[in-house]
Parts: structure tokens; C-alpha cells; sequence
């Protein structure tokens, strides 16, 4: 019964985009955006991505709703920077499905073109779970897409198995490291030992380390304490549609 809503819902486009904030503290400035997707169902409301992106994945729907969430964000952001004269980052997430096929790379280009974004403001996040299905091939798709100016990063870091050999491999520019680690701050030293040890290889490697789910003060500060300097979770702000994110930053 869903399957049948998700392809109405892409034919009618019934999805919005929210967008969430990478924030740098220090300044407190809004350094970039994570575009996340919703589905605004005519009966239910919104529905959450945990909800209809597996069913999307099992039924190859999740092609063209990857698509149309990079299409969408690359012109929000592109307008945004124009009308603003500033430089904001965009990230999205691709699913191992949409990285895998033919044709991702033309449709990132083609975003490009219609968008007039830089391609360096433009970060494509993908899991581990892209990585394994495939990794000689996706090491090459990663190049191609580093050689258009796009960056790369591994999200959910730390959860996977195999995380620190990908980063000898994989043209990366950044890691977000999953909140599981973060929510267990400030009482968990393990967690702070962990997350000081993935500081330091990020460092090691130059890359951009991000923790993500930051909640509160106090992880905030241990966060800084150990180096890390860009952020983001609920501290800085929920997930938020296109007009409410744009009327904060507006504020700034």
C-alpha cells in the first residue's frame, strides 16, 4: 500500500526538503547545510526518512528521490549564496543504490550546470554500506566525482568494521562521526577516548572530522576541548524546511 503512495508521491513531488546546520561555534557562524528529505503525505502529514527510504531502497524508487534531493538542494543553496554573497556548503546523502548506477555521474554534473553551485560547495555523503558493495569500482566513482570538484564524506563513522582502511583508499575531504559516540558525553570515557583516537587519525589523514548529534553544553565543550571545531545536532538547531531555515540565517 505504501510502495503505491511513494511512486504517487514522486510523480506529484509530495517531498520537502529540511535543512539542517553545520555550525562552527567559535564564531557561531553557519558554515553549512544538510539537506534531509520529507515526505508530505496528503493524509499523514509528514513522514520521517526512516519510514519510506528502506522501502524506497527495496523498490529502486530511492533513484529518483535521491535525484530530485540533489537537484532541489544544489538550487536552494546556489539562490541562497547568490542573493547573500555568501559561500554555504550543501550536503546530501546518497544511497548505495543511486551511487552505483550508471548515470550518477551525469546527473551530478547535470545539477551542477542547472545550479551554478561550485562544486566545492557541494559534499556527498555516502556510508560504509556504499563502500562495501563494491569498493574497487567505488573508489573509481569517487575519484571521477572528486575530479569534478565535488567533496566526499563517510557519514556515520565508526560504526562500520572496516572504517580505517577505506581512509588509506578513498579520495575523502570528511568524516561525520555518528552520534551514538557523542550521546554517550559527558560521562562515558570510553566514548572521549574513542572520539579523541578518531581526532587525532582524522588529523593524521587531513580530513574534516564532524561530530553529529550534538545535544548540550557539556558535550559541546568536551567536543572543543578534544579539537573539533565544526558541528552538528539539535544544539544548533532541528532539521528545519527551506523558509524557516532561511529566515535564521537571515538573522545572523
Amino acid at each position: 500500500h505504501l510502495r503505491l503512495e511513494l511512486r504517487e508521491a514522486i510523480q506529484q513531488k509530495q517531498f520537502n526538503l529540511f535543512y539542517q546546520p553545520l555550525v562552527h561555534p567559535s564564531t557561531g557562524r553557519v558554515k553549512g547545510v544538510e539537506a534531509l528529505v520529507r515526505w508530505c503525505h496528503p493524509e499523514r502529514g509528514y513522514i520521517f526518512p526512516d519510514v519510506f527510504i528502506p522501502l524506497a531502497e527495496r523498490t529502486g524508487q530511492i533513484v529518483a528521490i535521491g535525484q530530485w534531493v540533489v537537484e532541489k538542494a544544489c538550487l536552494d543553496i546556489a539562490e541562497w549564496n547568490r542573493q547573500h554573497n555568501t559561500q554555504l556548503t550543501v550536503s546530501v546523502n546518497i544511497s548505495p543504490l543511486q551511487f552505483g548506477r550508471t548515470g550518477f555521474l551525469e546527473g551530478l554534473n547535470y545539477v551542477l550546470e542547472i545550479s551554478h553551485l561550485s562544486p566545492e560547495l557541494l559534499k556527498i555523503e555516502i556510508t560504509e554500506g556504499v563502500i562495501i558493495t563494491g569498493a574497487e569500482r567505488t573508489v573509481e566513482i569517487l575519484k571521477s566525482v572528486r575530479a569534478l570538484g565535488v567533496q566526499v564524506a563517510i557519514d556515520d563513522f565508526g560504526t562500520g568494521y572496516s572504517s580505517l582502511a577505506y581512509l588509506t583508499l578513498l579520495p575523502l575531504k570528511k568524516i561525520k562521526i555518528d552520534k551514538s559516540f557523542v550521546f554517550r558525553l559527558p560521562d562515558d570515557r570510553k566514548s572521549i577516548k574513542l572520539l579523541e583516537a578518531i581526532y587525532n587519525i582524522a588529523k593524521a589523514f587531513q580530513l574534516e572530522a564532524i561530530p553529529e548529534g550534538v545535544e548540550n553544553e557539556k558535550q559541546l565543550q568536551i567536543l572543543s576541548m578534544i579539537g573539533y571545531k565544526l558541528f552538528q545536532g539539535f544544539f544548533f538547531g532541528k532539521p528545519v524546511p527551506t523558509y524557516e531555515f532561511l529566515k535564521r540565517l537571515t538573522k545572523e
